[in-house]
């Protein structure tokens, strides 16, 4: 039989290849992570996601595309973060067999730069800041400072490829103060952050300005502290450690690390010690400052200036000043020095000085000058010294006798000039009194009638005020011999002239020496009267020369030298 019989027969056969995962791994914060996994097998795989950690499908919900029976599924996950990275499992499913397929998947990121640290130190401490960024893969910190644009990893823990990096400076200082810069690469980008450094320090305070002041003037001192940050400043008084910042006294910068002490029309007590008082921040810092204001007063001349000759002259010149005078005498008639001898103990750059004369004579009387030198002012004070003496009834004095007029002559020296009295003459009614005077001389010349009188005796008195001298003149009338010295007979004619003449011209020498006498004492003036004269160095009537001891020349007036006058006494 040729018959052939034919029949179909399909066969299939049962196989299945290695799961393969496609798409991207490696994914950007935010991106869609989009994973395939798929197999190539008969009949068709059940393929399922998993994660590796929690072996739930992360498919379920919105975030996958699965196909199940055709071999193939869709792991799809959007805006992915960081928690999305890790381990994913691709499982197949054939028949029997299950097959597996590991894929990690990993998501790339990066947070905000933090910088961690004090940035505030004091100076000579560690300045310790740490710059760090969150990401991954870990990004590479570089320190930099603005002024110097330069890398710091020198002096610093740079930790590359970490993503953290400290700045580290031991024993800052003020230059170290300023902005810098955190700068984080991150792949292929770059991030920035920015900080201030602060060193806080402070140097001693500064005081500016003339601490030495004229009485009268302005004082204006400033008190300046270097510091970071500013200090406050306060200007105190010593004395009641109170601020001085309060009333017109100061001007006071609060917080500005500056503050002015400013006194108007300052006077003596001004003068002494002022605080600056520095606070900053939790340290005070004090300096003291030494004001002196500089003056003068009147200068004062203690003593006796009205001696008796033989006593002891002791003058005192004295000024109150800061700083204290240079005091030098000196006498108008010569206008020399008088602190070099016995005559004075000078006490130079004291402020006083001694004018001391033993044994004073008539020469010492006259006016005397205490120049007081202060910085670049002269001051002078002229004071009298008056020494009052009386001397002996002089040799020329005496009495004559002729043709019954008896004419007596008495001379006397002395100052103040002296009186003269002829006692006595009361009981006489006829006589007559003239008296001459010629600088310190008193000459007075008596003449009366003796016709009736037997011995006669008179007396010459004298006094100038603080002495008195006398001596009596008797004269024998039944006798050819009479009492008179050698001078005075050879002087006998010009006695008789003399007499005649004033007797002749009594009215108008009494007018004339009266009116004379009186002119005389008026301008006198007053002996103890002071004088003061105050000129600067550069007055050139005053400093033309020298003085004290450095040879400055004072150009003094000097009074009269001597005082005369006539007084004509008459009596009938």
């Amino acid at each position: 039989m040729n018959n052939t019989l034919k029949e179909k027969v399909t066969v299939r056969v049962m196989y299945y290849r290695k799961p393969q995962i496609a798409g991207r791994t490696v994914v950007k914060e935010g991106d869609v992570l989009n994973l395939t996994c798929g197999i190539e097998s008969f009949p068709p795989a059940l393929i399922v996601w998993k994660t590796l950690t929690s072996n739930i499908n992360p498919y379920n919900g919105t975030n996958n595309d699965l196909y199940n029976d055709t071999g193939s599924a869709t792991l799809v996950i959007q805006n992915v973060a960081a928690e999305h990275s890790g381990q994913y499992v691709c499982a197949a499913k054939h028949l029997d067999t299950v097959l597996t397929v590991n894929v990690s998947v990993t998501v790339t990121y990066k947070r905000k730069l933090q910088i961690t640290g004090d940035t505030t130190v004091e100076e000579e401490n560690v300045l310790n800041m740490t710059c760090s960024i969150e990401s991954f893969p870990p990004a590479l910190i570089v320190w930099k400072k603005i002024s110097s644009n330069t890398n710091l990893h020198s002096g610093t823990y740079l930790y590359n490829d970490t993503g953290s990096a400290t700045l580290t400076i031991p024993n800052v200082t003020a230059q170290h103060s300023g902005q810098y810069i955190c700068t984080a690469k991150h792949l292929n980008t770059t991030v920035t952050s920015y900080v201030s450094v602060t060193v806080t320090y402070s140097r001693q305070p500064l005081i500016n300005g003339n601490t030495t002041v004229k009485e009268g003037d302005v004082l204006n001192l400033t008190c300046s502290v270097d510091s970071i940050p500013p200090a406050l400043i306060v200007w105190k008084d010593p004395i009641s450690n109170t601020n001085l910042h309060i009333g017109t006294y100061t001007d006071l910068c609060n917080d500005t690390g500056s503050a002015t002490l400013v006194i108007q029309n300052v006077t003596a007590e001004h003068s002494g010690q002022y605080i600056c008082s520095a606070k900053h921040l939790d340290t005070t810092l004090i300096s003291y400052i030494n004001v002196t204001v500089t003056y003068k007063r009147r200068p004062l001349i203690t003593g006796n200036t009205t001696l008796n000759e033989g006593d002891v002259l002791n003058l005192t010149c004295s000024v109150e000043s800061i700083p204290s005078a240079l005091i030098g005498w000196k006498k108008v008639s010569d206008n020399t020095n008088l602190q070099s001898g016995i005559h004075t103990n000078l006490h130079n750059d004291t402020g006083s000085a001694t004018l001391f004369i033993p044994n004073v004579t008539a020469k010492d009387s006259g006016q005397y000058i205490c120049a007081a030198k202060h910085l670049d002012t002269i001051v002078t004070v002229n004071v009298r010294v008056t020494v009052t003496w009386l001397s002996n009834i002089q040799n020329g004095s005496g009495c004559v006798l002729q043709s019954q007029v008896l004419t007596c002559v008495c001379i006397i020296e002395g100052f103040p000039l002296p009186t003269i009295q002829w006692l006595p003459l009361k009981n006489n009614t006829e006589y007559s009194v003239i008296t001459a005077v010629s600088n310190d001389t008193v000459n007075s010349t008596v003449s009366l009638n003796v016709e009736k009188h037997g011995n006669i005796t008179l007396e010459c008195v004298s006094n100038n005020g603080n002495e008195e001298a006398k001596e009596k003149f008797t004269i024998h009338n039944n006798s050819k011999k009479y009492e008179q010295p050698l001078d005075l007979s050879k002087g006998y004619l010009k006695v008789i002239v003399a007499f005649l003449i004033g007797t002749l011209l009594t009215a108008v020498v009494c007018f004339l020496a009266k009116k004379y006498y009186r002119k005389k004492q008026k301008s006198s003036g007053n002996l103890h009267e002071t004088l003061e004269m105050d000129r600067r160095q550069d007055d050139p009537q005053v400093y033309d020369g020298s003085l004290l001891e450095e040879n400055q020349t004072l150009i003094l007036n000097s009074g009269p030298k001597e005082v005369e006058y006539a007084d004509t006494n008459l009596s009938l």
